[in-house]
């Protein structure tokens, strides 16, 4: 006879385990597609696991679901995870554009010049600042759209308007 099933037990091991899982990165993973698309869903089905033990339900239409494309959420996670991976790369990025000037600047400095002719000699270069974090700051929205799809119930296909997975509007007849 199997033992009674332990809600609390279930519920910690599995949020200890959608920790951990969060704390991996495309990275770690060696950028390796298929290890990153079967992590997205282990992550996507302990997540529902941990959803059906506390009890919480998504209200699913099933008109929505049908019209659903049956991989789009399988897509949605693993995109969602990999903008992780490349918000950090654009800010290792932008931080390497920002040392390199500085470095740029202290040996035209140790050469003899003052710090004034050594800037306007290699002037900060702002515009390429701004792309980096502008780049950022889209990314880290595109991530906060799929991710409230993915939280929503029955999995809103409008929460992807300016993403690469928006949806057309179905047609009424």
């Amino acid at each position: 006879m199997l033992p009674p099933f332990n809600k609390p037990q279930a519920r910690q091991q599995l949020e200890a385990t959608i920790a951990a899982l969060r704390g991996l990165s495309a990275q770690a993973l060696e950028y390796d597609r298929d290890a990153v698309e079967h992590f997205a869903q282990s992550l996507c089905w302990a997540e529902a696991i941990l959803d059906e033990v506390n009890g919480v339900t998504k209200p699913v239409n099933a008109a929505e679901i049908a019209m659903m494309d049956q991989g789009l959420v399988g897509r949605v996670a693993l995109r969602a995870f990999s903008l992780g991976a490349e918000i950090e790369r654009e800010q290792r990025l932008g931080q390497l554009f920002i040392s390199t000037h500085t470095e740029k600047v202290t040996e035209l400095i140790r050469q003899g010049y003052t710090s004034d002719e050594a800037v306007s000699l290699m002037p900060f270069p702002q515009a390429n600042v701004d792309a980096f974090s502008a780049n950022i700051a889209d990314l880290a929205a595109e991530r906060g759209k799929l991710e409230a799809f993915l939280a929503s119930p029955g999995y809103d296909v409008r929460l992807l308007v300016g993403t690469e997975f928006e949806q057309a509007e179905p047609v009424s007849h």
